[in-house]
This record gives C-alpha cells, structure tokens and sequence, in this order.
C-alpha cells in the first residue's frame, strides 16, 4: 500500500510538473505568435512602402522623358532661331549704312 501511495505521489508531481511546462510551452507559443504578428505588420508596412517608391520611381522616369522631351524642344527652337538670324544677316547685309 505504500508502494501504491508513492506512486501516486510521483504521479502527482510529475503530472505538476507536465503541467508546468504545458504552460511554460503555451507561452513560448503566445510570444511567437506576438512575434509574427508583429513581422507580418511590418511586411505590410514595407509591401506599402514598396508600392510607394515605385509609384514615386515611376513619376520621376516620367518627368524625365518630359523634361528631355522639353529640352529637345528647346534645341530645336534655338536652331530655328540661329536659321532666321542667319537669314536676316544676309538679307541686312545688303544694304549699306553711312
């Protein structure tokens, strides 16, 4: 009989100690769990981050064929320009000032 409450006793402190670790293991769990919450809402934040550089990438590439666009213009007037001045020249140069 002895015997018999003996091993209840380890039955019971070792079922103690199962639960304790039980619990211990519950809340490891609980903080991975906080853990990947909190690398998710960071993927999140940088998916949107990432969303916005390339939508600002974007808008600059644009800007930039414009402004090319704007400066081939620009070269394009200025040799009209050169083309009238020259023409003028040689039409002036016909009269003669005193």
């Amino acid at each position: 009989m002895e015997t018999g409450v003996q091993h209840v006793e380890e039955g019971v402190t070792f079922a103690g100690q199962a639960g304790s670790s039980i619990a211990d293991i519950r809340h490891s769990a609980d903080r991975v769990a906080d853990a990947v919450a909190d690398i998710s809402a960071a993927l999140e934040e940088q998916t949107s981050a990432s969303a916005d550089i390339a939508t600002n990438v974007e808008k600059i590439a644009t800007m930039a064929d414009e402004n090319h666009r704007m400066a081939q213009d620009s070269a394009d007037y200025a040799e009209n320009l050169k083309l009238l001045a020259d023409g003028l020249k040689q039409k002036v140069s016909h009269f003669r000032t005193h």
